[in-house]
């Protein structure tokens, strides 16, 4: 029984590394962006930028992205708003953001 369980970990294993490297090749991989820690306009830049190459990103991963609190991201994204540089249409989930440049 024994050489079964290792078998069937091992090909759990490669069936996961094969799935990760595909989905890594159709996304392009994370992308992250250096940002200032003190925030402004390079940190709105940059948000505005992922919000171009995909409209659906969520907060969460834009705070991952950039290295910054989930709280900062909305901050930003209220600021640019109230600029009125971007809406959001839709739910939270399931909506997309829309530039108004």
């Amino acid at each position: 029984m024994r050489p079964f369980i290792v078998f069937m970990h091992n090909e759990h294993i490669s069936n996961l590394e094969r799935e990760m490297a595909e989905y890594t090749r159709q996304t392009g991989g994370q992308k992250t962006a250096e940002v200032d820690r003190k925030g402004g306009q390079k940190t709105r830049e940059v948000l505005l930028q992922m919000i171009a190459d995909d409209p659906s990103v969520t907060t969460t991963q834009m705070a991952s992205a950039l290295g910054i609190n989930r709280s900062a991201v909305s901050k930003h994204l209220n600021r640019l708003k109230a600029d009125g540089r971007l809406r959001r249409v839709g739910p939270d989930k399931g909506g997309h953001w829309e530039l108004l440049m």
